[in-house]
């Protein structure tokens, strides 16, 4: 009976880092093209990448999102009729550390503050965006 048990769990953890990766897979991809126009604005604008810190923040996003996306994933099965309440909470806490980091990044002596703003707007709103997306088709699928 032991044995069934640690089967079933080892199945759904494979599930777990399976649809966990599929969907780093789908938010690197959006986030990656997101970075490439971002990246010809600022050229556009003679901006630094280095003044924007634009990579910083696109590897915060996506380091939060996934991780977000990851615990909601593990805490799926137990509590499906609280998920939507979880994903909340999470999303503002991720926009909550998302926030602190560009005023962090807004003291540093820029002249483009426009331009680091919109170095953790974007990616941020890309994200919650397939976020959002991503368990609405996993509430639906429940």
């Amino acid at each position: 009976m032991r044995g069934k048990e640690q089967e079933k769990e080892s199945v759904m953890t494979k599930e777990v880092l399976k649809v966990t990766l599929l969907f780093a897979v789908k938010l690197a991809l959006l986030m990656g093209m997101s970075l490439l126009i971002q990246l010809w604005m600022l050229q556009k604008l003679v901006v630094s990448v280095e003044e924007s810190h634009v990579f910083s923040c696109y590897l915060l996003v996506f380091v939060l999102t996934i991780l977000s996306f990851l615990s909601l994933q593990i805490g799926n099965e137990k509590t499906v009729d609280r998920l939507g309440f979880i994903f909340l909470g999470r999303s503002l806490l991720k926009m909550l550390i998302c926030f602190v980091f560009c005023i962090f990044l807004l003291r540093y002596k820029t002249f483009h503050r426009i331009a680091v703003f919109f170095s953790l707007v974007m990616p941020y709103s890309i994200a919650l965006f397939v976020e959002v997306f991503e368990m609405l088709k996993k509430i639906r699928g429940n």
